[in-house]
């Protein structure tokens, strides 16, 4: 008991170190260490259990908390390690059917919770920033013009206002959608080193059958509905909270593509194109998040799944 406590414990510190290591003037290289922060509490928690998950996400909250600041150890503990607890938590979750096979968590819809967090916080943020003189819009103009100007130098103001305008309308969004990314690759990171070293709970689940909770698609609705219908800084947030939704929508249809090219003569061919494509058009990720939000309708990937692959499920 003692020993597991004390490697959940280092595991904790570890993420803190990795975590804190982009504030130390690292560069490039302390970014990439910062990025894996929630490797370490996601490997002890998905190999001993949530309990071990929880002292470490303690350990690493007190330990950045103490090093570097309230405002830091806060954002540790919203980004890296409620996340990495979710996660150890409810992945971990089983139930036992008829037959005797046990039935995990779906991982679908703890993407899904995942994702309501991230618009959790851009709710908090906008609410935070209600009294600002121009708005959460403002606020988040502000500081992005800060941001560029510390960080870059422009040959003309024009060049960064223009920079400003383009990715202003989306960049909570865009900031969300980059978290999940990193707790989406920590995640696999650390599924695919357990499963080598035979220490997992749980297996692998199968991600291209990944299925997400009926409240996702209403909540969806709702968002989408509120940034059509609403104004100024109503219209901002429901327009980034509805792109934050789809993420999880996006996921399913890619693994819907996914299913579509393995019943090709060249499917590695077929994804590559695709994924050029989706890199530097854009726009045609509309259309992947549009098949996710349909799958459960018109099951394209029951329809064509390819035997070789597996049974349909999300365990």
């Amino acid at each position: 008991m003692i020993r597991e406590i004390l490697i959940a414990a280092g595991a904790g510190f570890a993420s803190a170190i990795l975590s804190a290591s982009i504030l130390f003037g690292a560069g490039f290289g302390g970014f990439l260490l910062a990025y894996f922060a929630l490797l370490p509490i996601l490997i002890i928690g998905l190999s001993t259990g949530p309990k071990s998950a929880g002292v470490g996400c303690l350990c690493g909250l007190v330990a950045i908390t103490l090093f570097t600041s309230f405002l830091q150890g806060a954002l540790y503990g919203v980004s890296i390690a409620l996340p990495s607890w979710m996660i150890a938590h409810f992945a971990l979750q089983q139930r036992q059917v008829g037959d005797g096979s046990i039935i995990y968590y779906p991982a679908g819809h703890i993407l899904a919770m995942l994702a309501s967090l991230g618009a959790a916080m851009v709710l908090i943020a906008a609410i935070v920033h209600i009294n600002h003189e121009e708005g959460f819009t403002g606020a988040i103009n502000g500081y992005l013009e800060t941001i560029l100007t510390l960080r870059f130098q422009f040959s003309a103001p024009s060049n960064k206002a223009l920079l400003v305008e383009n990715i202003l309308s989306l960049f909570p969004a865009l900031t969300i959608g980059s978290w999940l990314l990193m707790v989406t690759i920590n995640t696999t990171i650390a599924q695919a080193i357990l499963n080598q070293t035979s220490n997992s709970l749980r297996s692998i689940p199968a991600y291209r059958h990944m299925t997400l909770p009926e409240w996702l698609y209403w909540a969806a609705i709702a968002t989408a509905a509120v940034a059509l219908l609403g104004s100024g800084d109503i219209k901002y947030v429901g327009r980034n909270v509805t792109v934050i939704l789809a993420i999880p929508f996006f996921m399913i249809g890619l693994g819907t593509v996914h299913v579509l090219a393995g019943r090709l003569t060249r499917p590695g061919m077929a994804l590559a194109i695709f994924y050029f494509m989706l890199l530097i058009l854009g726009w045609p990720a509309l259309i992947v998040a549009g098949l996710g939000f349909i799958e459960p309708w018109v099951e394209l990937r029951k329809k064509f799944i390819n035997p070789a692959l597996g049974p349909d499920d999300d365990d």
